[in-house]
């Protein structure tokens, strides 16, 4: 069961905060048919959204059961 925001750390909202966000790219790029840029072993990558498995559960990366709140809007 996911904590109310008010009752999570700094450190948990941070967290969950850095996986919705994730998610956020992954699905925008599943959508748009784009790869994601990322880091790694020192370079930059480019991945298809569809070869990229998020370290978390996908339903709940928010801290509060997975709702979005629609407010967030990456361009």
């Amino acid at each position: 069961m996911a904590k109310r925001k008010e009752d999570m750390s700094m450190t948990e909202k941070a967290d969950a905060a850095f996986r919705q966000a994730a998610l956020k790219v992954v699905q925008r790029a599943r959508e748009t048919d784009t790869p994601v840029i990322m880091w790694e072993d020192g370079k930059v990558k480019r991945v298809h959204p569809d070869d990229i498995e998020l370290p978390f559960d996908e339903n709940d990366v928010s801290g509060d059961s997975g709702k979005d709140t629609g407010n967030t809007d990456i361009r």
